[in-house]
């Protein structure tokens, strides 16, 4: 559930702090106070691009944050992934620069735009206007029927997506071994070749990170003996008495004299002792290191050959020893599959055709699954269709078979319509009314609810082209739906705003020579006068407002308040 908002430097907005409860909320405001600036926030944060006058003018940067309380299984698992704490709160943030850059923070940790698009997609779910047209658009539906459906398909899905990738892998390696006589040739040549080459090298894992330490040791054999043997002067010289040992043998003397007189000089008298060993063995470690660095031409010559041999390969193969040796096992499967190459394809060809008659089967599979499905989500959608007073409606998923399967199967899945009695069934595209596919939109998102753990679900302007008794019924359609999940909605409308059991205004102010933006909660008492607002638009009467007080009352009377 979204807990709290924060937008800073956006748009219209200065700074802004908002927090959310439970249930049904409503955001409402004059066209223009900067309803879709909250929106374009909120999406911000969910990974959405921005575009470059999002940031307010003058400013820097950008930050919008938002709180979750959580308590899904997959985002907790995400974050303990992620190695990130969590109390069952989680803050996630975008900070946007001037010059386009974004860092996203989960608990202020920063993490890629990837990992907060999947953790929040866990989270919230967000309908736009925009979202609307995809709803229109056949290649979204299948998607939409399989998340109805869950685990049924998706055990299936994943062997068979497995399956077709390696069926895929297979027909790549058909056209790499349909080759002419000669080409295979040249091909069996060059991989005997770096065959050779890599085998010839004897490389060893690690092995390159041991030469490049012992190169700069040898190369810099004269500059370690010379600072070594500074060193050494300084601390046990040839002039003894300003020598550091001398220097601490005299301190000890000095010290042992007084240690009787107090415990912790007898602590001090310990740890001056301990110095004067360290010294001692570092005096008898460092005569022995220089003592056993020899200068090997022969060596240092070596090691810089070796060192060629293998960035030669790494400039060819790969950037690490371990890939170039995994490389060499597939040249060399790669080479016995050319020395035979009929075999090899007929092999390849033998496996494609199993292959092929398993992922016929699970495609069947999906096909059963799907068509039993998409019945019974049509007929959950039908009646979520009669809620929004759309009485007349039929609805219908078609799943036909496409000329051939692919990671998803070979089903044709497209959302079918019929708004009027009598009328032949027509794609969700050639709904004419704005006020109908909002509705269709609200139904489908009403159904799908059920099946997952997303807590919070946003709806933008969902009322666009209802009124009347059609926007009542769409309000109590929404208040049973915020029963089970938290809603956030964006309405214009008087008889959705009066379900809410939370009200926000969004407002725009001129505040010191520049408009802000603000958004607030609304008290109890203060309701009514912003549905008077939406009832009577600039002119409200006395009639207005008594209307919109009755309008809250039996608002709440349809809740049970």
């Amino acid at each position: 559930m979204l807990t709290y908002l924060h937008v800073k430097n956006i748009a219209l907005i200065d700074e802004l702090e908002v927090d959310f409860d439970g249930g049904f909320n409503i955001l409402t405001g004059e066209t223009g106070a900067g309803k879709s600036i909250i929106i374009g926030s909120i999406n911000a944060v969910l990974g959405s691009k921005v575009s470059k006058d999002f940031i307010r003018k003058d400013e820097e940067n950008a930050l919008v944050e938002l709180m979750f309380q959580v308590t899904s299984k997959d985002v907790l698992k995400q974050l303990k992934d992620l190695e990130i704490d969590c109390d069952g709160e989680v803050l996630i943030s975008r900070k946007i620069s001037q010059n386009g850059r974004s860092v996203f923070k989960v608990n202020g940790q920063v993490v890629n735009a990837e990992g907060v698009k999947n953790m929040t997609s866990l989270l919230i779910d967000l309908h736009s206007q925009h979202e609307h047209q995809s709803l229109l658009e056949k290649k979204n539906h299948i998607r939409l029927l399989d998340k109805y459906l869950g685990n049924k398909v998706e055990l299936i899905q994943n062997e068979l997506k497995a399956k077709y990738k390696k069926y895929q892998q297979l027909k790549n390696e058909i056209k790499e071994f349909s080759l002419d006589h000669e080409t295979i040739k040249r091909e069996i040549s060059f991989l005997e070749y770096e065959i050779v080459e890599i085998e010839n090298a004897q490389l060893t894992p690690g092995e390159d990170e041991l030469l490049d330490l012992e190169y700069k040791k040898q190369s810099n054999i004269q500059s370690i003996q010379s600072t070594l043997s500074n060193i050494r002067e300084m601390i046990d010289g040839q002039d003894h008495i300003s020598s550091v040992s001398f220097q601490v043998t005299k301190a000890l003397e000095l010290m042992n004299r007084i240690k009787g007189l107090d415990h912790t000089l007898v602590k001090l008298t310990e740890q001056l002792e301990q110095i004067d060993f360290i010294l001692m063995d570092f005096n008898h470690d460092t005569y022995e290191y220089i003592d056993n660095l020899i200068m090997d031409e022969e060596a240092l010559d070596y090691t810089r050959k070796r060192i060629d041999t293998i960035n030669g390969l790494k400039m060819k193969h790969s950037n690490n020893i371990e890939e170039i040796l995994l490389m060499l096992e597939v040249k060399r499967e790669k080479h016995q599959k050319l020395l035979h190459h009929e075999e090899s394809l007929e092999k390849i060809r033998n496996e494609m055709m199993i292959l092929e008659r398993e992922i016929i089967d699970l495609c069947k599979s999906l096909t059963t699954v799907r068509v039993e499905g998409s019945k019974e989500l049509s007929k959950q959608i039908v009646v979520a269709l009669k809620d929004l007073n759309l009485n007349n409606t039929d609805f219908l998923i078609q799943c036909l078979q496409k000329e051939a399967f692919g990671p998803d199967g070979w089903d044709d899945v497209e959302f079918m319509i019929s708004t009027n009695i009598g009328e032949n069934m027509k794609q969700l595209i050639q709904i004419a009314s704005g006020g109908e596919l909002s509705r269709v939109m609200l139904a489908i998102k009403s159904v799908l609810a059920d099946c997952d753990e997303i807590s919070t679900l946003i709806f933008d302007e969902i009322d666009n082209g209802i009124s009347g008794r059609t926007a009542q019924m769409v309000a109590e359609k929404m208040v049973r739906l915020s029963r089970s999940r938290q809603l956030i909605c964006i309405s214009h409308l008087p008889q959705i705003a009066a379900m809410a059991d939370n009200h926000y205004l969004i407002e725009k102010r001129s505040n010191n020579d520049k408009t802000i933006t603000t958004m607030v909660k609304l008290k109890e008492e203060e309701i009514p006068n912003e549905l008077s607002r939406l009832i009577g638009g600039a002119k409200i009467t006395e009639s207005i407002q008594k209307s919109a007080i009755e309008m809250k009352k039996l608002a709440n009377e349809v809740k049970g308040v």
